[in-house]
C-alpha cells in the first residue's frame, strides 16, 4: 500500500503540473480574457480561472500528502516528541484538513460546474475554437482527473472531518475569495472571464454566482457523508479510542 500511495500522489502532483506547463506554453490568438496583459503570463494564463486556482491545490495538497507519507515510513518507531514525528502529525493535520474542506470540495465542484453548463451550451465555459488548441485528452486532464483523484483519495484513505461549522466556513469562505477577485476583474479591469456571466442580466448574474455558490459550500457536507459511509467502523473506532 505504501508504495501504491507514493506512486498515486507523484502521479497527480506530475499530471497537474503538465496542465500547468502545457497552458504556459500555448498562445491563444485575441483571446479577451488575458486582462493581464502579455507582460505578465503568469498572470494572465492561471490566476484569473478557478479550474487553475484548483489545479496549484491539487499540486499542494498531493504534495503534502506524498511529504506525508514519506516521514510516516520513517518515523515508525520513534518517540512521538521528536521533530520527524512531530512533522509528519502536522503534515497528517494538514492533511486532512485541506481534504475535507478544500481539495475535495473544489475537485469535485471544478468537474461538476464545467461538465454541467458544457453539457447546457458549450460555448458558455468552453468554446469550439478551443478544441484546436486543446485535445480532448488535455481537457480531461484540467477538468476531469481532480474528481477521479479525489474520489479514490476518499475511498483509500480515511481522513479526520472537522467540524461542520469550521469546515463550512473555510469552503465558502475559499469561493467568496474567488467570487471578489472575479468581480474585481469584471469592474476594474472590464472583463467577465467566463462567457457564462457575459451574456447574463446583473439580476440573472446574480441568481448564477448564488446557486454555484450554495453548491461549492454543500460539497464540504457532501463529503463529510461520504466520508462517515465510507469509513464507518475506522470512525467509531476512533471516536471510541478518544472518549477512552
Amino acid at each position: 500500500m505504501g508504495l501504491l500511495r507514493n506512486l498515486f500522489c507523484l502521479a497527480n502532483v506530475g499530471q497537474f503540473l503538465y496542465v500547468l506547463y502545457f497552458r504556459y506554453e500555448l498562445d491563444l490568438p485575441g483571446i479577451r480574457y488575458q486582462s493581464f496583459g502579455k507582460q505578465n503570463p503568469f498572470a494572465s494564463k492561471y490566476l484569473p480561472f478557478l479550474t487553475y486556482w484548483n489545479i496549484f491545490l491539487q499540486i499542494s495538497y498531493f504534495a503534502v500528502c506524498f511529504g506525508h507519507e514519506l516521514l510516516t515510513s520513517e518515523t515508525w518507531g520513534e518517540d512521538e516528541t521528536s521533530p520527524r514525528s512531530k512533522l509528519a502529525a502536522t503534515l497528517h493535520k494538514t492533511r486532512d484538513f485541506v481534504f475535507s474542506t478544500l481539495a475535495f470540495p473544489l475537485g469535485l465542484f471544478t468537474t461538476i460546474s464545467f461538465w454541467l453548463i458544457y453539457s447546457v451550451n458549450r460555448n458558455l465555459i468552453w468554446p469550439v475554437f478551443l478544441d484546436q488548441f486543446y485535445p480532448l485528452w488535455v481537457n480531461h486532464l484540467v477538468h476531469t482527473s481532480c474528481l477521479i483523484s479525489q474520489i479514490i483519495e476518499m475511498l483509500t484513505v480515511y481522513h479526520t472531518y472537522p467540524s461542520t461549522k469550521i469546515g463550512v466556513r473555510t469552503t465558502i469562505g475559499f469561493f467568496l475569495c474567488y467570487l471578489v477577485w472575479i468581480l474585481f476583474l469584471a469592474f476594474h479591469k472590464g472583463v467577465w472571464i467566463y462567457p457564462v456571466l457575459q451574456k447574463l442580466s446583473p439580476l440573472g448574474r446574480t441568481f448564477f454566482i448564488a446557486a454555484f455558490g450554495i453548491l461549492g459550500g454543500s460539497l464540504f457536507v457532501v463529503g463529510r457523508v461520504m466520508n462517515e459511509k465510507v469509513w464507518k467502523e475506522t470512525a467509531q473506532t476512533n471516536n471510541a479510542s478518544k472518549m477512552n
